[in-house]
């Protein structure tokens, strides 16, 4: 009998190693770095807008900090909460290319946008992919009752020079 409560206690330890709880985006992008290195599911306990970033990005999924890939898979479970961005100003999540796979759940990505570079003078503009979700060749990210609401890729803006040909 002197054990009766080890167990539960052993219990509660080892699922709260096991999660990693998100309330704001400092912690999600935390979290998404320790799942990318251990393969650890993410839960969330509220709605927030991720735009206090002050590094305008999400982490990327199943990639270290130079965009290798770590082939972790994991859950992001939302429980029904929003992600936020506003003003419009931050993509949303970005997938690099993984043999892992990313489930994420019961969530609302809201107001991310994708914005390409703007073009110098007589040159190209940028590639604005993916606002809400960008998925490389060969990333497998699975979505759960996950919705998209007012997501925008758009293209970099040209410049008024135009190149001349010799």
């Amino acid at each position: 009998m002197p054990y009766k409560y080890f167990v539960p206690v052993f219990l509660a330890t080892a699922s709260l190693l096991n999660s990693a709880p998100v309330n704001d985006a400092a912690e999600l992008n935390a979290a998404i770095i320790h799942a990318n290195n251990t393969g650890t599911d993410v839960e969330f306990g509220s709605s927030f807008n991720f735009s206090q970033l002050t590094q305008p990005l999400l982490q990327p999924l199943n990639a270290d900090g130079v965009l290798n890939q770590l082939n972790q898979t994991f859950t992001i479970d939302w429980k029904g909460n929003t992600l936020t961005a506003s003003p419009g100003t931050h993509r949303g999540f970005f997938a690099r290319t993984s043999t892992g796979t990313v489930t994420i759940k019961d969530l609302t990505i809201s107001s991310a946008i994708a914005k390409g570079g703007d073009g110098g003078s007589g040159g190209g503009t940028g590639l604005g992919a993916g606002g809400g979700l960008f998925l490389n060749k060969n990333s497998t990210v699975i979505l759960d009752n996950v919705s998209f609401e007012n997501c925008q890729a758009t293209g970099g803006s040209s410049s008024n020079n135009i190149a001349k040909l010799i």
